[in-house]
C-alpha cells in the first residue's frame, strides 16, 4: 500500500509541476525519454509502457494522464510515438482478454490523429506493418487447427469479445489521413505491407461460417455462433472501405493494377 501511495504521489506531483509552465513540462518529458537514465539503453517511457498493464488501476490512470499531458509538447509527442510504435504489438497483446485495463486508446488518439506524427511513423517506423502484424497475432488463436488454407473458427470468443477492436480503430486513424493513405498506396513497400497483411485476413474469413445442407432430418439446434462472423466483418469493414477508397482516389494506375493482381492471386 505504501508503494501504491508513493506511485500515486509522484505521478500527481509531476502532473502538477508540468502544469505550472511549458518549460517544466518539456524538461520532465526530456527526462522520461533519456535512454541513459535507467541504463541498458531504455528510457523511463519504455519501462512504464511495458509495465503499465500490471499497475493498479489508479496508478495506471495517473501514468496515462501524465504521458498525455507531456504530449502537449510536440517534440515529446513525436519521440513518445516512436517508442510506442516500436512496442505496439507487445502492448496490445499484453492486454488481450482484459479490455477493462486498456488505456492504449488514450495514447493512440493523441498520436494517430495527427497527420504529421502518423506520416513520420508510417515512413520511418514501420507503423503499417506493426499494426497488421499485431492484428494477425490477435486473430491467430482463432484459426482452425490444420486447416489449409487457413480459416477462422467462427465459434472463437475472440470475435465475440471484440479483441481486435484496438488494432482496427488504430488502423482507421492511420488510413483516415488523406496524405498518409496516398503515401501508403503509392509507395511499393508500404502498399505491399498493407495489402498482403489485409488479404491474409480476408482469406481466412472466406469460409469461417461454412454452411452444410442437411436433408435427412430436422435440425434440432442452430448455433448462434454465426454472429461472430458478422462481428468480425463489422469490426473490419470500415478499414476495408478506407483501403478501397485510398486505391480508388489516391493510387496511380500501376499501383491499382498491382494490388488487383495480388488480390486475384490470393483470393
Amino acid at each position: 500500500e505504501k508503494h501504491l501511495q508513493a506511485w500515486e504521489t509522484n505521478f500527481e506531483w509531476l502532473l502538477s509541476l508540468g502544469g505550472f509552465h511549458d518549460g517544466l513540462r518539456k524538461i520532465i518529458g526530456q527526462v522520461f525519454l533519456d535512454p541513459t537514465l535507467l541504463g541498458e539503453d531504455r528510457c523511463a517511457v519504455e519501462v512504464l509502457l511495458r509495465r503499465s498493464h500490471l499497475m493498479e488501476p489508479s496508478v495506471r490512470k495517473l501514468e496515462t494522464n501524465l504521458m498525455v499531458d507531456l504530449m502537449l509538447d510536440l517534440d515529446f509527442k513525436h519521440r513518445f510515438a516512436q517508442v510506442f510504435t516500436r512496442l505496439y504489438c507487445e502492448l496490445v497483446l499484453a492486454r488481450a482478454g482484459n479490455q477493462d485495463t486498456n488505456e492504449l486508446g488514450d495514447f493512440t488518439c493523441q498520436i494517430f490523429t495527427r497527420q504529421d506524427v502518423t506520416m513520420e511513423l508510417v515512413r520511418e517506423h514501420n507503423l503499417v506493418s506493426n499494426l497488421l502484424r499485431c492484428l494477425w497475432d490477435l486473430l491467430r488463436p482463432a484459426l482452425v487447427e490444420g486447416a489449409e488454407p487457413p480459416v477462422f473458427n467462427h465459434e472463437s470468443n475472440i470475435f465475440k469479445d471484440h479483441e481486435i477492436i484496438q488494432c482496427s480503430m488504430d488502423l482507421l486513424y492511420v488510413l483516415d489521413h488523406a496524405e498518409v493513405a496516398r503515401e501508403i498506396v503509392r509507395s511499393p513497400q508500404l502498399r505491399g505491407q498493407l495489402w498482403q497483411g489485409w488479404i491474409r485476413i480476408l482469406t481466412a474469413m472466406q469460409t469461417m461460417n461454412a454452411h452444410k445442407r442437411r436433408a435427412d432430418s430436422h435440425v434440432e439446434f442452430t448455433s448462434l455462433a454465426w454472429g461472430n462472423a458478422l462481428t468480425l466483418h463489422t469490426d473490419l469493414m470500415s478499414n476495408t472501405w478506407l483501403i478501397l477508397d485510398a486505391v480508388e482516389q489516391k493510387a496511380d494506375w500501376e499501383s491499382a493494377q498491382e494490388m488487383a493482381q495480388w488480390t486475384w492471386a490470393e483470393l
